[in-house]
């Protein structure tokens, strides 16, 4: 899992080197300390909650991927462990049971922290102590994520690990004032946390898929990008950057030779590449979410009507295939008119050879690029290399799909069983309440799910999409930037510091969550 704030953070670092010869040593310092700090007091805090023996501490070092956190049956400590966690503040607190004095240290992070992750070790689902912390936090406003920390082997076992969870928390809601609108918003993931540290030590991703991990990382992630002071926050520090960074380095480095306006064409242009690049995924983004969240209703009436998996994947497919074609189209145009507004105009002295963009490094695109050094290679014209839009084939949608749909098996089957486990239960109770019961958690099971599988769509639509943004835009800025470096190359150290300069910051704008 990437952190913008992280990308941010090494942005810096690699341009220090350049940005320290044009400012000195105390105002470098400050102004990376100004930075630093303003990213920090207001970085999302993540609180893990669990009985000692629940698997806190193994859970902590899959999330880091390394052997961080001390295994302990035994509480050693009365102090919180803080840990970075991707740019995240990851708390490991003394555990729900701890001893009083434990539990003051507890509660002095709360106030600061925004989400909890409760770790509940398979069997011992019913512990009373775990779920009065549980509801008293969501009665706090936090959001709140479930780790069924388990090592169970079949689907069915799976199944009902959740589902029991699930129906303790529909039984003792009402008792501690917790509403069933609160009650749905809760996240349960199982996980093997045993296996998920070995594959995250071995960077194994079929033990991490395996063991419930990239779930719950994935579901982690949405959240993220729904909080909106993260975002604001990410353009401010990216504002405050340009403007007490990069901003003053690039002025003490001006130049104004001969040749600087037509550097200063090609740079204005991959800035206003890279923030073309960001719009379009923007809108992309907000149009697929949109379009995903008018779906909800189908998707659950496709889950209480699907009697097996085959027939579930079938619906879906059918209900999500025409957006799927309709952003590929959408993106196929939008990429054609960023071409056609390209100003750069270059004249033969500017032509580029197959062996100069062979220079071009950037692997994500090599199928892109490798099309368009061929185009350039046979015309000999950068400008018409740009302009050739629709004539790059552009990686699209194809088999995204089919993997999005290949990755339903297991949380799909808990969703699908959530209606026959129900119509079962209606005819086996016989009492009005108990029967009101079970279709108050059918109710909240079948949310779960259609939220789950929407934000899985929107996920993987939005992340193949920004592919095929990211692929066309970073291809053409190489091309502009390696243009530079052909004009640049034999001038003095001065230009050729300017020109990465400029890179760095174009690079920082193109950060986004």
């Amino acid at each position: 899992m990437n952190h913008a704030f992280c990308d941010v953070l090494s942005n810096l670092e690699q341009s220090k080197s350049i940005v320290s010869q044009h400012m000195d040593a105390a105002a470098l310092t400050r102004v990376q300390s100004e930075i630093q700090q303003r990213i920090a007091d207001k970085t999302l805090q993540v609180m893990l909650y669990g009985s000692y023996n629940a698997g806190k501490s193994t859970l902590v070092n899959a999330l880091l991927g390394a052997e961080s956190a001390v295994v302990n049956d035994i509480p050693t400590t009365d102090s919180i462990d803080c840990y970075d966690w991707n740019g995240y503040h990851l708390l490991d607190t003394p555990g729900v049971n701890a001893p009083i004095e434990h539990e003051n240290t507890t509660n002095e992070q709360i106030k600061r922290t925004s989400a909890m992750l409760f770790v509940i070790r398979e069997g011992d689902q019913d512990a009373k102590d775990v779920y009065e912390r549980l509801f008293d936090m969501v009665k706090q406003g936090k959001h709140i994520f479930v780790v069924l920390n388990h090592q169970l082997t079949n689907i069915q076992d799976k199944i009902a690990a959740h589902r029991q969870i699930m129906t303790i928390l529909c039984q003792l809601a009402s008792q501690y004032g917790v509403s069933e609108e609160q009650v749905r918003d809760i996240q349960i993931y199982p996980m093997n946390v045993k296996t998920a540290l070995t594959g995250r030590l071995k960077q194994s991703e079929k033990l991490l898929e395996h063991s419930g991990y990239l779930d719950f990382i994935a579901a982690f992630s949405d959240w993220v990008q729904e909080q909106e002071t993260q975002v604001r926050l990410l353009e401010e520090v990216k504002g405050l950057i340009h403007n007490l960074w990069y901003t003053p380095a690039l002025e003490s480095l001006s130049y104004f030779e001969s040749d600087s306006g037509k550097l200063r064409t090609l740079n204005d242009e991959c800035r206003q590449q890279t923030a073309q690049q960001n719009a379009l995924k923007i809108e992309a983004r907000s149009y697929i979410s949109h379009e995903v969240t008018l779906s909800k209703s189908e998707v659950s009436q496709i889950l209480r009507s699907s009697t097996d998996q085959a027939q579930f994947d079938s619906r879906l497919q059918s209900l999500f295939s025409p957006l799927y074609s309709e952003m590929e189209t959408w993106v196929q145009n939008q990429l054609g008119q960023s071409s056609s507004r390209l100003l750069v105009d270059l004249s033969s002295e500017s032509t580029m050879t197959h062996h100069d963009l062979e220079s071009v490094s950037n692997p994500i695109v090599d199928n892109a690029l490798s099309q368009m050094r061929q185009f350039v290679s046979n015309e000999g014209n950068l400008k018409e290399a740009l302009l050739m839009g629709r004539k790059l084939k552009i990686p699209g949608l194809k088999g995204r799909w089919e993997k999005t749909l290949g990755q339903w098996a297991g949380k799909a089957a808990i969703a699908i069983q959530v209606v026959t486990f129900f119509w079962d239960a209606y005819s086996a109770h016989s009492e009005q309440e108990k029967q009101n019961q079970a279709q108050r958690q059918q109710a909240i099971e079948i949310y779960q799910a259609v939220e789950e599988i929407c934000n899985k769509v929107n996920r993987e639509l939005t992340q193949a999409v920004n592919d095929m943004i990211d692929a066309f835009f970073n291809a053409q800025r190489g091309l502009l930037e390696e243009q530079v470096l052909l004009i640049t190359e034999s001038d003095e150290q001065q230009k050729q510091e300017h020109h990465l300069l400029q890179k760095f910051a174009n690079d920082l704008d193109a950060i986004a969550l």
